[in-house]
């Protein structure tokens, strides 16, 4: 796994690197100054980043690192919240308050680990970024976003963690462009991230949102494996 480690305070970048095992394969760069990550141009599975910083902020990184590699898990270090509020617009899997206690910090880190190497066994059909015409025009982002897609009267309903995007497309477009090891049709009408999905009650599935989705008798072999 190569990991990205960006901030100007050498102190935090150290004391992050102290939550990150030594005795795993990991590759770990540091970076004082954003200017030198953002022009390297090397493909990361998971970055920490400072959020204010010169040159360009760790949104700013956010998006490029996630443009080299879709899969890449990205970790926010901030002192406010409200800037960790925004950082969910730019990719972001999770944020670190610089006041967090150390026991805090670590296990967000261990959190991010597990993330980042989830991702990267998923194959190479998850790290493609998903594009859909929608009626506000294309767009692309991350498939490991989507919680849920949903067939509605004539509309394709894609709902992510952050978003939710009305298609032109059909179910069986959205589907065959989708990893079939973590998107499962479980629904004429629905495809379910099985990610997201918390429990199997009633015939339903109960996603992390809470959100319950039917499965059709067509697919509940397959669902109930």
């Amino acid at each position: 796994m190569h990991i990205a480690v960006c901030d100007d305070d050498k102190i935090f970048i150290d004391e992050i690197i102290t939550y990150i095992p030594k005795n795993k394969d990991y590759v770990i760069d540091t970076f004082s100054l954003s200017k030198d990550l953002y022009e390297r141009g090397d493909k990361y599975d998971l970055a920490f980043l400072d959020i204010r910083m010169n040159n360009y902020d760790g949104l700013a990184l956010a998006d490029r690192l996630c443009e080299l590699n879709p899969k890449c898990v990205i970790v926010l270090f901030t002192a406010f919240t409200q800037y960790a509020i925004d950082g969910y617009k730019h990719h972001t899997f999770d944020y670190i308050l610089k006041s967090d206690n150390k026991l805090v910090k670590k296990l967000a880190v261990e959190k991010a680990l597990i993330e980042a190497d989830e991702r990267m066994n998923l194959g190479t059909s998850g790290a493609n970024l998903l594009r859909l015409n929608t009626k506000g025009g294309e767009v692309k982002f991350n498939p490991l976003y989507i919680v849920y897609i949903e067939a509605a009267n004539n509309d394709i309903k894609v709902y992510t963690d952050r978003d939710t995007y009305i298609c032109r497309c059909t179910m069986y477009d959205i589907e065959s462009k989708l990893d079939n090891k973590l998107f499962k049709r479980c629904h004429r009408s629905y495809i379910v991230n099985t990610k997201y999905v918390k429990s199997i009650k009633r015939g339903n599935i109960v996603l992390t949102n809470n959100y319950e989705v039917p499965i059709g008798r067509k697919y509940k072999k397959e669902i109930l494996l």
